[in-house]
């Protein structure tokens, strides 16, 4: 299946921009509420267990490094040069730990955009 240019820049910006602003609202609300609330929805038990237990004894750091990955995946989309390809990649597989580490709904919509971002991997 082959997409326009114009729909594949697009989408390419979209994710770019997702990441740029996501990255700010991540980090501020889990600065704010890295107590738990996350973890605890978490619908694999594994994954609840290993955010419970490594993630939020050291929630600043882990959010510090959250804010730093979105914001590298962002600048490499954002870049439009050859490390657009990596930035979706890495953004893709972000997307599906994020399947096994959020609420159900949220799963899907995660389940969705990774699916969105390897597309546009394999097929650029």
């Amino acid at each position: 299946m082959e997409i326009s240019e114009s729909t594949r820049n697009l989408f390419e910006i979209g994710f770019g921009l997702a990441y740029l602003f996501g990255g700010f609202a991540n980090s501020l609300y889990l600065w704010k509420h890295g107590h738990g609330s996350f973890a605890r929805g978490a619908w694999l038990p594994l994954s609840r267990r290993f955010l419970q237990s490594v993630v939020l004894p050291h929630s600043k750091f882990f959010t510090i490094l959250l804010f730093i990955f979105q914001e590298l995946v962002a600048i490499a989309i954002l870049g439009r040069g050859p490390f657009v390809i990596y930035g979706l990649m890495a953004g893709a597989i972000f997307s599906l730990w994020a399947v096994f580490n959020d609420r159900p709904a949220m799963a899907i919509t995660y389940f969705i955009l990774a699916a969105a971002q390897f597309f546009l991997v394999f097929t650029g």
